[in-house]
């Protein structure tokens, strides 16, 4: 993933541009995106914009994301017992839990009528 950060004086950051490549979910995602000038701020829900196999895709490649951070982190993850498949929950979490109504279609909503005005 390619990031442009400009700073002001004092180490302020003005401005962050970044652009995953469209060789990956994310980056093809974003581009759908884009291209349909959608908001695809962290509360938006993006499902529309999905395609099949995509969000397994992605979950994927957060993984690999998930694992680098672990790595940064000087995590063996290779052989340290203790973080076998955490990025591999840490993914599921994010996009099926934590952002589950960003990456999954909204449900369909239902009104009652009020008991006591009938």
């Amino acid at each position: 993933m390619m990031s442009t950060i400009r700073r002001a004086s004092a180490g302020t950051v003005v401005g962050v541009a970044s652009q995953a490549p469209a060789s990956t979910a994310s980056g093809r995602i974003r581009q759908r995106l884009q291209a349909a000038r959608a908001s695809f701020l962290a509360n938006d829900n993006i499902a529309a914009y999905l395609q099949e196999g995509e969000l397994e895709a992605l979950q994927e490649e957060v993984v690999e994301q998930v694992r680098g951070l672990l790595k940064a982190l000087v995590i063996d993850v290779d052989n340290d017992h203790n973080t076998a498949e955490t990025a591999e929950r840490v993914a599921r979490m994010y996009l099926h839990e934590v952002f589950k109504g960003r990456y999954h279609p909204q449900p369909k909503v239902a009104s009652f009528p009020n008991v006591k005005e009938l």
